[in-house]
């Protein structure tokens, strides 16, 4: 904000009739108010009056009032102070308005685009930041009369086309989106719209022409380029008279080139490929060809081509030089004044980046993914990735030029820089409207206004050019105190930001430091700068010898840090505890059990899908006291069960889901398996069961597999279904299988286990069998399987039972599928993408990582410093400091014998004890 008011306030100060009137100085002497600097032509006729009065003490008229003198003048300072600053800070605001006219119309030129990006709107950004934004000082008066006749055309043009789809039946054209409207040819609610746009675009221009007209730099100014006084040639001979050497160079250049076309014009057609139907030539004394003419006709067509070759080859000389000109002015850095303006350039790209990270999924329009859950899944956007990486490379080249000072290359760079982002803009756009993404498009303007403010910038750092000294210097380094003293550090934490610069400082920085020895010149920099900002602190805290450190001292930088150590050594504990907001039950959603042989397919399949429920319907969710109702639990027959906490109960359809595909040969595999060894005990039934839950994010789906013994019986039972599947179809030769399975499952946050019943009587007994589909079972050649369990015993009750068994079998107490009991654990869930992805983490990994990162940060401050107590606790560092800056100077001027020399110098001085205490002595003691 500093860097756009001092600038506004030179500006608005440079004419007497905006001469902002200074803030009143307030002083009370002897019981009488004295205002300082309080003249103002501008001002009203009281408020004159008043101030005549106050600053010639003349308060006869307050006198007849009811209160003392002193009062008076106290309650009527307070009130001109209020009524003085309000009106300041309007004057100010509009002065700074009108200071920075030219800088409104850009910000309208970039919110027509924004709001109606087309290929008519995009030419006057284009054209603010190629060539107006970087003239000096101001673009000419002819520019703004092209832009304002330009927009009112556009005006006209859209108000045109909007009558003709108002007039003429079957021209308006849809709502939705058309590559068209690029052309113009839009809705008649957009056109419409667009046409206001154009009459705010020109009022911005209106308010410019009127600030230059009050300013004295509209009238009569063509081109200030070539009438702007160059305040280097009013001091410099040399300068000036280099300047009219060019411009006589130019001028002769001019009469050389006619000249030359004058004498060699065959040899300029020829070389230009142009091919004359001309009559048979000559050769004159001096060796030019001359055509020979045959009649008039003839003649005065060669005369009439002769000409236009002419006047096209000085109009192509006219812009070559004039181009060429203009590229001087540009990157010629000894005629700008130099002005720094990197870091709010850079923060500016930063803060675009971010932005960039943040909203990409929401302006490609998969809005329901963001980069937090992209991490968290291991997958990104291969066009994400590559974006990011573009512009990290546009920072670092914002950072080389910034040190090499190169406005040549700069100049290239902006072009670029400036027809890239347009072009990309429309692209992105017509994608983003065409998918109907309107949070996109917003998204999308402003990160292109973001895009645009930083070019700007980059217009106004060509215009003023780059500075002479300073570009090497520390920007989070320029005062001394403990806010910029934590800034610094701050800055220097980041992993890889510090390392990144000052890897690309050596490689682009003309110097003869060893790349070993440019990090030990920063590091000796540091622990001087901070050694610095600790000596300012103890100065303006004014602390006695033998005085105790301050209350408010403590408890800044004892009670706050004390506070937040304890938040990070708890903070996990309390995320992962119920205490937390987020926590819920991590409820089941889905269910799936598959029943088969290991090695063969799926014989039964079933499942329970929550989302088939009816939101109205407390089903599946039971408590668990009653549940197990006539179970005491004082006897703890499921010992890991919590009695307090809910369960969930799900049950499977009687019948499979799906058929038993199965191939004949495999069939019979199965069949001789179950019969090759009648004592063989390996040949198992595999239950697995597959939930889906709540979360955590990263492991929502888990499955468990249990496995049930085929005993003899069973065996030689189930390998005759499987032979001979139609003689067992009627369901009366069902194998049974005494506790089949484990229906008691908890839920927890790494996976689902089976909670273990001290009687196995409470596993149920199930009964399995196969089923021929169709009415004709003996035709029929596909099947498929049914379990039926029974109810455990403490669950009689016909509320309970209803409950338990599916809708289909409401009438059958004792029949039906799989059955479960699930209770789980809380977990955190949250809609938030950092809090999903820190509760997926877990806790150990959480205090492995961020808390062990955390302590390892402060134990580097609070250990090992006896080691460097003799470099870190200087009495003074302002030679060493001053020394060191003189370092950088001596780089920047790129006399690198001093460089070396003085670098030489300071590694001495650090290597001996007594040179260092002899630099490092305090002013008081020298």
């Amino acid at each position: 904000m500093t860097l756009l008011l001092r600038p506004m306030m030179s500006i608005a100060l440079e004419n007497k009739s905006d001469i902002i009137r200074a803030l009143t100085k307030v002083q009370v002497k002897d019981d009488k108010l004295l205002l300082l600097e309080a003249e103002n032509t501008s001002s009203t006729s009281t408020y004159d009056e008043d101030n005549e009065k106050i600053n010639t003490g003349n308060t006869q008229d307050w006198d007849e009032e009811d209160q003392t003198p002193k009062e008076r003048d106290a309650t009527h300072e307070s009130r001109m102070l209020l009524k003085n600053r309000t009106r300041e800070f309007l004057r100010c605001a509009w002065n700074c308005i009108q200071s920075h006219t030219a800088a409104l119309c850009y910000f309208a030129f970039v919110v027509n685009l924004i709001y109606s990006p087309n290929i008519y709107n995009i030419w006057l950004t284009i054209s603010a930041l190629l060539y107006a934004g970087q003239q000096n000082p101001y673009p000419s008066k002819t520019y703004w009369e092209i832009v304002l006749y330009y927009t009112m055309f556009m005006t006209i043009f859209e108000y045109v086309v909007y009558l003709i789809q108002n007039a003429v039946t079957g021209t308006d054209i849809s709502n939705e989106y058309s590559s068209l409207q690029f052309l113009g040819w839009s809705p008649s609610t957009t056109l419409l719209q667009d046409v206001i746009m154009y009459l705010f675009v020109m009022l911005a221009i209106f308010i410019h022409r009127d600030a230059l007209k009050k300013r004295g730099e509209w009238v009569g100014i063509r081109n200030p380029s070539k009438n702007k006084i160059d305040p280097l040639t009013l001091t410099t001979p040399r300068i000036r008279s280099q300047d009219v050497q060019e411009e006589n160079k130019d001028v002769e250049s001019d009469e050389n080139i006619s000249a030359s076309t004058e004498d060699n014009e065959n040899k300029s057609i020829r070389r230009r490929g142009i091919k004359l139907d001309r009559p048979a030539a000559t050769m004159n004394e001096q060796g030019n060809v001359i055509p020979l003419v045959k009649d008039k006709d003839d003649k005065d067509s060669y005369e009439e081509h002769d000409i236009k070759i002419k006047y096209i080859q000085k109009m192509y000389d006219t812009i070559k030089i004039n181009l060429s000109r203009y590229y001087s002015d540009l990157t010629t850095q000894e005629r700008k004044i130099g002005f720094d303006l990197y870091v709010m350039t850079n923060l500016t790209h930063i803060v675009g980046l971010v932005f960039f990270a943040c909203t990409y999924n929401y302006i490609t329009g998969n809005s329901s993914e963001n980069i937090t859950s992209g991490i968290s899944s291991n997958q990104l956007s291969g066009t994400f990735v590559l974006l990011l990486f573009v512009f990290f490379i546009e920072i670092c080249v914002e950072r080389v030029l910034y040190l090499k000072s190169s406005l040549r290359f700069k100049v290239l760079f902006h072009f670029v820089q400036v027809i890239g982002y347009h072009v990309g803009f429309l692209v992105v756009y017509d994608y983003v409207q065409y998918n109907s993404n309107n949070v996109g498009r917003i998204l999308l303007g402003v990160f292109f206004f973001i895009k645009c403010f930083s070019m700007w910038l980059s217009a106004v750092q060509i215009k003023n050019g780059y500075p002479a000294v300073g570009t090497y210097s520390q920007f989070f380094a320029r005062g001394y105190g403990f806010v910029y003293s934590t800034v610094y550090s701050i800055w220097r934490a980041i992993p890889f930001v510090f390392e990144l610069k000052a890897i690309l400082d050596w490689t682009f920085i003309g110097t003869t430091l060893s790349f070993n020895d440019w990090f030990k010149m920063e590091d000796i920099y540091r622990s001087l700068y901070s050694r610095k900002c600790e000596l300012v602190d103890e100065k303006k805290e004014g602390r006695k010898f033998g005085e105790k450190k301050a209350p408010f001292k403590k408890c800044t930088n004892g009670f706050i840090l004390f506070a937040v150590l304890c938040l990070v050594v708890f903070f996990p504990l309390a995320f992962y505890s119920t205490i937390n907001p987020s926590i819920n039950y991590n409820a089941v959603n889905d269910i799936d059990t598959q029943v088969t042989i290991r090695g063969f397919e799926s014989m039964y399949e079933g499942g329970v899908d929550l989302n088939d429920i009816p939101s109205n319907n407390d089903y599946p969710y039971i408590n668990a006291a009653t549940l197990f109702s006539n179970v005491s639990f004082t006897r703890r027959e499921f010992v890991e069960f919590d009695p307090s906490q809910k369960m969930q109960v799900f049950r499977t359809d009687l019948y499979s889901d799906s058929l038993w595909t199965i191939s004949e040969p495999s069939r019979d595999t199965l069949a001789y398996r179950l019969l090759r060894d009648p004592n063989n005990t390996h040949v198992n039934l595999a239950i697995t069961i597959k939930i889906g839950r709540v979360g955590p994010t990263s492991n929502q789906d888990v499955s468990l597999i249990q496995f049930y013994p085929l005993t003899n019986t069973q065996r030689v039972i189930l390998s005759s279904m499987v032979s001979a599947p139609y003689l067992y179809a009627d369901g009366k030769s069902d194998v049974l299988m005494n506790g089949l399975y484990n229906p008691y499952l908890l839920n927890k946050y790494d996976g689902i286990y089976s909670s273990s019943a001290v009687d196995p009587k409470w596993y149920p007994d199930c009964t399995m069998g196969i089923r021929v589909n169709g009415e004709n079972s003996t035709k029929s050649t596909s099947f498929y399987w049914s379990i039926r369990c029974d109810n455990p015993s403490f669950t009689t009750n016909n509320s309970l039972s209803s409950q338990i068994l599916s809708q289909e079998q409401t009438d059958q107490q004792n029949a039906g599928g799989l059955y479960f009991w699930i209770q789980s654990t809380e977990i955190v869930t949250s809609t938030n993408s950092i809090t999903s992805l820190i509760s997926g983490v877990g806790i150990i990994a959480f205090y492995t990582t961020f808390v062990l990162a955390i302590g390892n940060f402060v134990r580097g401050f609070t250990s090992g410093s006896v080691g460097t107590i003799f470099y870190s606790d200087l009495d003074s560092v302002d030679l060493l400091l001053s020394y060191v800056m003189d370092i950088y100077l001596a780089r920047e001027c790129k006399d690198t014998e001093l460089e070396e020399m003085m670098f030489d110098h300071l590694l001495n001085i650090y290597r001996d004890t007594t040179l260092i205490q002899i630099w490092s002595e305090a002013r008081a003691k020298i």
